[in-house]
């Protein structure tokens, strides 16, 4: 009876946070915001590299991460044309997305991705790639 109990409150804290779909915007991309309204996401299919997840924080310092669908993610401390927030978009905490080889969760300690292999965690506290 103990070992069913430890295996149910396993299985109950491994359960993953709820996933949300965002509406594709007329010219083909997805965006979207953060509760915080300081960091935001554009997923897109870029000509000539595929597809692409690029997310800004816009705070405490404008930074950028580009992870493409392979590979190692690529991180701006110098943004030539910081854009971040206010898609229409909203990616409530406790919720999770998932699009092509990209997967995200949002909590309230911030933003993580990956592509399967590589990631990021973005955050007023900092920015990690991986």
């Amino acid at each position: 009876m103990r070992r069913a109990a430890l295996v149910m409150a396993a299985l109950v804290l491994a359960t993953p946070a709820s996933a949300v779909e965002f509406k594709e915007s007329p010219y083909g991309f997805i965006a979207f915001t953060m509760p915080s309204n300081n960091v935001g996401c554009i997923y897109r299919d870029e000509e000539g590299t595929g597809l692409v997840l690029e997310c800004d924080r816009a705070e405490p310092s404008y930074v950028r991460v580009r992870l493409f669908q392979d590979g190692k993610p690529k991180l701006y401390k110098d943004v030539a044309d910081p854009s971040c927030c206010g898609a229409e978009n909203d990616f409530p905490y406790g919720t999770s997305w998932r699009k092509g080889p990209f997967s995200c969760a949002s909590t309230k300690a911030g933003l993580r991705c990956n592509n399967g292999e590589h990631g990021f965690s973005m955050s007023r506290s900092g920015v990690k790639t991986y």
